[in-house]
């Protein structure tokens, strides 16, 4: 009995004491949550690896916000150009019947180097789609990959293949871990923006996140984007 008084003790200490290096964290963050968020090979990424700010951005292609956020991140590309490198991740909302057909399309350009090419059609005709069915939207996105010169035999197969579908599906998952709640949801070398920022406040967190010696040079080449 008194041992296992011992062990339930022990637990609630050991529960304090994340509890307060989680707290402490946020606090030293502005009470903004940061997190270890690693970049890999498979993530959908434009920009330099060594440049000294990585923004990652989890979206819905379905989601209105998110296309209106579109046209700013590729400002902030072409302001900031070798200092900005720039993550797309997926987070599909269940609400949102077309948004993990225009995922898996994406993902499947991708593998033909186009990625950024698709997620740009399919977001400036996002009014197009979004209330189509889904053969309609299927087609719709089939006509896309036409337009950017895909081969249409591999896309078919692509579209068919687990791996597509599992990693959008372990794209929401790492949002879901990094406490993503809403679309879209942007990190900043880890740290999560508090509400998608307009674009003169995103200029100003990109600026001050800057070391004193990078320069914002535009050279990064934001026609796909």
């Amino acid at each position: 009995m008194q041992k296992g008084i011992l062990w339930v003790v022990f637990i609630l200490i050991i529960i304090f004491v994340v509890a307060g290096v989680v707290r402490m964290a946020k606090q030293e963050n502005g009470g903004v949550a940061s997190y270890d968020i690693r970049i890999t090979e498979v993530d959908q990424a434009v920009g330099p690896a060594v440049a000294p700010l990585t923004l990652v951005e989890y979206s819905d292609f379905q989601c209105p916000a998110c296309a209106s956020y579109h046209s700013i991140v590729k400002e902030l590309l072409a302001e900031h150009g070798e200092s900005l490198r720039f993550v797309y991740r997926h987070y599909p909302l269940p609400q949102h019947r077309n948004a993990r057909p225009a995922a898996y399309m994406a993902e499947a350009a991708g593998r033909q180097g186009k990625f950024f090419e698709m997620h740009d059609l399919i977001f400036q005709n996002q009014i197009s789609w979004t209330n189509m069915s889904d053969e309609q939207a299927s087609a719709e996105f089939i006509g896309y990959a036409q337009t950017l010169g895909l081969d249409l035999n591999k896309i078919a197969t692509d579209l068919q293949d687990q791996a597509i579908i599992n990693k959008v599906d372990a794209d929401l998952a790492s949002g879901n871990r990094f406490g993503v709640n809403a679309t879209p949801t942007f990190y900043l070398n880890g740290r999560k923006l508090q509400n998608p920022p307009g674009m003169e406040a995103f200029r100003a967190i990109l600026r001050a996140e800057l070391p004193a010696d990078s320069s914002a040079t535009t050279t990064t080449d934001v026609t796909a984007l």
